[in-house]
């Protein structure tokens, strides 16, 4: 749903030969809660755009709709524009975290590519108009900002720490009753994330949570698992669902009601989407015995990992996932209370894998208790080589055509500028914040 909308949008300065169209019927439009960084060279019009959005200047034409009716919104014209750079990234990380903490809309005006690069959306504005495909140039140098291996394998589960924690594989091969027998051992516990925390140089524990189940929907019966949420998370959710839905934390318990997640995936791999108001069945084993009952969709959501706060709570929901995010209220109740919901602990560490005394503690005590493992950043890279060597190179070949084919452009724009500002037969003066032409 837009929050904000220009139509054909102009500001006009002078008159006769000595006009100059600082907006030329701009069409634009912005999500709410979306970050939108506005590009474009000095005296495209960028400044005069924002003073239009911010109500800070009156159009000679067309409209600014901002809600529905009144001026109201955050724009900021190169906010980091004068500061160093550490505390210009602090500046755009407060902006950012702001931005979706609080469900703020952000428009931004700069010319800043790593800026650019943190953006929902991108837009480009030269003589006054909005240009499509402009952002061709930006897109080839944002792929070929530093692409790094360490980065690359940080995308998954080591997004959280050096170090990954969990229960063995081969423990859960050779358990009779398989993950829910070792589930109600324990081994992953609070007591154990203390003893981490505690570890000298280890600057945070991370804790996953899922709950392995089989479900039935829609004719096909698989393996899955689900993550479990509480209250306090209930408005990360909201910010993400799907069509507007509204998940309202008490009446999902009284309901029974569960969470679907990357419903786009589902449609892609299946054929079909999980729908709100049908029926799933669970299967699970508690640990005692096989269970069986079924829940109801709320709805949908998608893009969780998105979302940054100091907890990083919507990575962590979207990452321990498979399709279903489940109250923790209703997940309590379908296993014994010595179940351990607990799936993997992310260990960082101050001077990562080069940190001794860490990596020994965490070598012995998953050496003493065989029920747990541990695997390691740089075992992750070795695996990752081949994968990340291919995307490189293609991500290299894509971004040299980008970049080839803008300058290309640019060029012609230029000449065909230069062009027609030769062929005037009356020279123009230039007012103060405006251009010839």
């Amino acid at each position: 749903m837009n929050l904000l909308k220009t139509e054909n949008l102009k500001k006009y300065y002078g008159s006769g030969e000595s006009l100059v169209k600082a907006l030329d019927g701009v069409n634009f439009s912005v999500e709410r809660e979306e970050f939108v960084t506005v590009v474009g060279t000095s005296g495209s019009g960028k400044s005069t755009l924002l003073n239009m959005l911010g109500g800070l200047d009156t159009p000679t034409s067309g409209s600014v709709v901002i809600d529905g009716k009144e001026l109201a919104g955050m724009t900021a014209d190169e906010p980091t524009g004068n500061l160093d750079s550490k505390t210009g990234q602090e500046v755009l990380g407060l902006l950012k975290q702001t931005s979706e903490q609080f469900g703020q809309t952000l428009v931004m005006i700069t010319h800043n590519l790593e800026i650019v690069q943190l953006a929902d959306r991108i837009v480009r504005i030269e003589d006054g108009k909005m240009v499509k495909g402009g952002v061709v140039f930006l897109c080839g140098a944002t792929l070929l900002s530093p692409f790094r291996r360490k980065e690359y394998s940080r995308q998954g589960e080591f997004y959280f720490g050096e170090y990954l924690i969990g229960i063995s594989p081969d423990a859960e091969k050779t358990d009779g009753y398989g993950i829910a027998d070792i589930r109600t051992q324990n081994p992953l516990n609070d007591e154990l994330k203390t003893q981490l925390a505690s570890l000298h140089g280890v600057k945070r524990v991370t804790v996953s949570e899922r709950m392995e189940l089989a479900y039935e929907y829609n004719g096909c019966k698989e393996d899955d698992c689900a993550v479990p949420f509480d209250r306090k998370e209930t408005g990360i959710l909201n910010r993400h669902s799907e069509n507007g839905a509204v998940f309202d934390y008490d009446k999902m318990v009284m309901e029974r009601e569960i969470i679907i997640t990357g419903n786009d995936v589902a449609e892609e791999i299946f054929g079909w989407r999980f729908e709100p108001g049908d029926q799933v069945i669970f299967y699970w084993n508690d640990g005692e015995k096989e269970c069986r009952d079924s829940f109801t969709i709320a709805g949908c959501v998608d893009e969780l990992g998105i979302y940054r706060d100091k907890d990083d709570r919507g990575r962590r929901l979207e990452m321990g996932s498979g399709w279903f995010l489940m109250l923790r209220a209703l997940m309590k109740n379908m296993v014994p209370e010595t179940y351990g919901m607990y799936d993997k602990f992310g260990v960082s560490v101050e001077d990562g894998e080069n940190n001794d005394g860490v990596r020994k503690w965490i070598k012995a005590i998953t050496e003493k208790n065989p029920v747990l493992s541990y695997r390691t950043l740089s075992e992750e890279m070795k695996e990752d080589e081949s994968a990340y060597l291919s995307l490189k190179y293609m991500i290299y070949g894509i971004s040299a055509f980008l970049i080839v084919f803008a300058v290309i452009n640019l060029v012609n724009t230029l000449v065909s500028d230069l062009m027609s500002r030769l062929s005037c037969p009356v020279p123009l003066e230039c007012r103060k914040g405006s251009y010839c032409r």
